[in-house]
């Protein structure tokens, strides 16, 4: 007896009745959660701040202006570690990003000898802003060695902006910081300061570098030479002041190290770098 085929199609999509039930048991596989990135601050950056505190007495007459501090950051995941440079050298600084994108820096630099400036990086939060580019809260304070430490002190307050560039992967640029006289052979200029302030400005063309050289802040010489890498070997001739076999060496957030032979006078005065550090030429 054939049935009618109404009744077949019936039976064939009827659950229970013949045939495969109408919703599969079969669990389905979860979704793999989304990866949330953390907020990037990587980059060159240029920090804007309103002056509302001042923690010396040589600073009451900031208070309501703006001022602002550079920043050469590097990112791995949320880890974030870079340099506040300046022109005492670079002070190193490090945070985390948290899940909602909020970053906290701190760091800390200490003189390098008499005279000599060190940096506190007290406060200093970040949230990146589509409008102003940062916001957030900076505190940071200065130190000095010997006699000079009476000038401690320093100025925060609220972030106001914040402008970014790629970071400079060249040694072309503005770099500052200190020298550490290492030996020094027998001769008048032996009686150099021990510690004292380091400058190189240079340019670079492919691996060709030019440039001068600045020590203790007023002798300086044209120096000339090449890179390999993230390596450059220098020297020149400023008249009396000779520079013989300077070795460098830099890293991506802007910290040079290095050291240099120096013919003065007589004197050949071999010297180290101390926080010797980029300036944010970029910006």
């Amino acid at each position: 007896m054939r049935l009618p085929l109404l009744l077949v199609g019936a039976l064939a999509v009827f659950p229970g009745c013949g045939g495969q039930p109408a919703d599969s048991t079969t669990p389905l596989s979860p979704s793999a959660a989304p990866v949330v990135m953390p907020a990037n601050y990587a980059g060159a950056w240029r920090v804007s701040y309103l002056n509302e505190e001042c923690i010396s007495r040589h600073c009451y007459g900031m208070l309501g202006l703006e001022s602002h501090v550079d920043l050469r950051l590097t990112q791995m995941g949320d880890r974030v570690a870079g340099v506040v440079p300046g022109s005492a050298g670079y002070t190193d600084v490090a945070g985390t990003v948290t899940p909602d994108g909020r970053l906290a820096l701190t760091g800390r630099s200490t003189p390098s000898g008499s005279g000599a400036r060190g940096l506190v990086v007290d406060r200093l939060e970040l949230q990146l802003d589509a409008a102003t580019g940062l916001r957030g809260y900076l505190r940071m304070l200065t130190e000095y060695g010997g006699e000079a430490s009476a000038y401690n002190g320093g100025s925060g307050g609220s972030i106001t902006r914040g402008r970014s560039a790629p970071l400079n992967s060249t040694f072309a640029g503005t770099w500052q910081g200190y020298y550490d006289t290492v030996s020094c052979a027998p001769g008048p200029n032996c009686l150099l300061d021990r510690i004292g302030e380091f400058e190189v400005v240079l340019d670079q063309s492919g691996a060709r570098l030019t440039g001068v050289v600045t020590v203790r802040g007023s002798t300086t010489a044209s120096v000339s030479g090449t890179t390999y890498g993230n390596q450059a070997h220098l020297s020149g001739d400023g008249g009396g002041f000779e520079v013989r076999d300077f070795q460098m060496q830099r890293d991506t957030p802007g910290r040079m190290s290095g050291t240099l032979t120096l013919h003065v006078r007589g004197s050949t005065v071999e010297l180290a770098l101390v926080r010797v550090g980029r300036l944010n030429d970029e910006l």
